[in-house]
């Protein structure tokens, strides 16, 4: 997967897992969770710090997966692999 179609599906999983929700309100289940509405500050700060830390993790995942490709032993693939959880374990806890 190329670096432009792991972003857009990143972004994919990150709007319809966790602004999605919150802009709907949280209905149902999640409603007794919510003390308050977020202000638009907050919401910002809230994007701001997502993509920060999102974007921290991508340019590690393809710093990781270029060595990899560029040196190719079992050590890179390790360092890729790990750099690509981190990844997906940070897409997936902000998901839920």
């Amino acid at each position: 997967m190329n670096k432009i179609a792991r972003i857009k599906l990143t972004w994919v999983i990150i709007v319809g897992g966790v602004l999605i929700p919150a802009l709907s309100g949280l209905h149902g289940a999640y409603a007794d969770t919510i003390k308050g509405k977020p202000t638009a500050g907050e919401a910002r700060a809230f994007m701001e710090s997502l993509e920060k830390e999102l974007l921290d993790l991508l340019i590690a995942s393809e710093r990781s997966e270029w060595v990899k490709t560029t040196y190719i032993t079992h050590d890179t693939d390790l360092i890729a692999a790990r750099a690509n959880e981190a990844l997906m374990g940070f897409v997936s806890a902000k998901a839920d």
